[in-house]
């Protein structure tokens, strides 16, 4: 595997990426959005989808909406196989400066049991706001609940 530094790209996800993504959710959750749900998001202007592309094959992507002032980051997956490369901090990069000089704070929820994700937002300054109990079934687990103030 190449670098992070030396080769990934990441683009705007467009219309022909949505049967990757879709499968990139089926390796990475649990509860996967469907490609049916994905076409229905990607025509709603307040959702944004980013891709992480390595060796010309999408490995990773982002998605997040905006409301106003506010953006959540609703999932990022980057396959098992190229993850701790910073593909992930990539895709949280490029979704942290989408309309940063419009935007106040970004939200985000991880899985409790997620180390690796809690440790990478807090780099980029998100903190912890609180809990959402019960949050994610296939496991039943919590949510951390986390801001980034802009």
């Amino acid at each position: 595997m190449k670098d992070i530094n030396n080769g990934v790209l990441v683009r705007t996800a467009l219309e022909g990426d949505i049967s990757r993504i879709a499968e990139l959710e089926s390796r990475c959750f649990s509860v996967p959005f469907t490609e049916k749900s994905l076409t229905e998001l990607f025509s709603n202007t307040s959702w944004h989808f980013f891709v992480a592309e390595l060796d010309n094959s999408v490995v990773g992507y982002i998605s997040l909406y905006t409301i106003l002032d506010e953006k959540e980051i609703v999932n990022v997956c980057v396959l098992p196989e190229y993850r701790k490369l910073g593909i992930g901090a990539a895709l949280v990069k490029k979704a942290i400066s989408l309309n940063e000089d419009s935007c106040r704070i970004v939200m985000l929820e991880v899985r409790e049991s997620n180390k690796g994700a809690i440790s990478l937002y807090e780099k980029f300054g998100f903190k912890s706001v609180g809990v959402s109990k019960n949050h994610y079934s296939q496991p039943r687990e919590n949510a951390i609940l986390m801001n980034l103030e802009l």
